[in-house]
């Protein structure tokens, strides 16, 4: 029997690319005979129209590289499967492990790393550097679909004083301000979300985000909401315009696991979710994924923005369960073994950046 899931310009195992990052997927209600029969019907979602342009080298690879759907693979089996197209992915892109995805990447974009400049340049076969990803993700049921915007640091300055959007839409992400709303689990549902990142990277980065979401159909326990991806970019913002807003989010008191829930007013979610790279940040390469980093930054050590030498942090699967926006155990695992560098094996600026995935040169 197979996993019956769609989702919007993305089939689980397909990737396409979002038209509108603005539109918010909605779910489609279908009669079904699990429903006559009481069974929960599998999450339906509208497919997106196709296009005409010609298919980018990245998605003919996603397309053959999709993960099974057979219902009966426990999580050992779905993680091989995760693995073997993993491999399989590498080598129609002519790589022998992630970290060539890395060096192709570094050849690109010369002695200066910056994304803005590299995105309009060509990789290999001659398809674009740039590649929009729409994966499939769980969100919480009550939130809402915001486009994202990328530009130089020039344009963040600019931005950042007058408070304004950067100048390009380069995506989507999702916000739900209440803590109670995204820890309630069993009220998931199906969406999509869209990032830029490096052509090669592509096929890898839907894999494990297929994966994700593939495990939430498998054990509804396995849920992560995913609700930001940043790939490459030189410098981030939400959308501006939407005005002030209040978010909840964890402030830790002590050394332990002790905390309140503070509930500060930002100027819109361009405050919560927003910042610039350093120079020789992989994000500028599109060589990175940071996965739910907001800025709460009126918390204290807080969640789930935590760049941190706090020992509290390590214990990751603790964490999910205070704020499900932080990664659980399993994820970084799974990384690990596709080959990206996590968090637990490297320090910056003296402490673990906790969102942040990436490819480095000796994996």
């Amino acid at each position: 029997m197979l996993l019956a899931a769609t989702v919007a310009g993305c089939r689980l195992g397909t990737g396409t690319t979002h038209k509108d990052p603005r539109a918010t997927a909605a779910v489609v209600k279908r009669p079904t005979r699990a429903k006559q029969e009481g069974r929960p019907a599998p999450a339906v979602m509208p497919r997106e129209k196709s296009t005409s342009a010609p298919t980018p080298r990245w998605r003919r690879i996603v397309a053959r590289t999709s993960l099974s759907r057979a219902r009966e693979l426990d999580h050992r089996q779905r993680l091989a499967d995760l693995l073997r197209q993993t491999r399989r992915a590498l080598s129609m892109m002519g790589c022998k492990r992630l970290s060539d995805v890395r060096r192709k990447a570094r050849a690109n974009a010369g002695n200066r790393f910056g994304w803005e400049r590299s995105r309009q340049r060509t990789a290999d076969g001659g398809d674009p550097v740039l590649a929009q990803v729409t994966i499939p993700v769980w969100v919480p049921r009550g939130a809402r679909q915001l486009q994202a915007f990328c530009g130089t640091k020039t344009d963040w300055k600019r931005a950042e004083r007058s408070h304004a959007n950067l100048p390009r839409a380069c995506g989507s992400l999702w916000l739900e301000q209440r803590l109670a709303v995204v820890n309630d689990q069993q009220a998931y549902r199906p969406a999509t979300l869209t990032f830029e990142t490096y052509a090669l990277h592509a096929p890898i980065a839907h894999l494990l985000f297929e994966y994700i979401f593939r495990e939430g159909l498998h054990d509804p326990a396995r849920r992560v909401p995913i609700m930001a991806v940043r790939s490459g970019e030189d410098c981030y913002s939400a959308d501006r315009a939407g005005g002030p807003l209040r978010a909840e989010s964890l402030s830790f008191i002590g050394a332990g696991h002790q905390f309140g829930v503070v509930r500060p007013l930002y100027r819109s979610a361009g405050e919560l979710l927003q910042g610039c790279h350093v120079h020789r940040s992989s994000h500028r390469i599109g060589c990175a994924l940071d996965v739910n980093f907001f800025w709460f930054y009126h918390s204290r050590d807080g969640s789930t923005n935590a760049i941190t030498s706090s020992a509290r942090h390590a214990d990751r699967d603790r964490m999910h369960a205070i704020d499900r926006r932080n990664l659980p155990d399993w994820i970084y695992a799974a990384a690990k073994a596709m080959g990206y560098r996590v968090p637990q094996d490297w320090t910056y600026l003296g402490g673990r950046d906790w969102p942040h995935l990436d490819i480095v040169g000796s994996r």
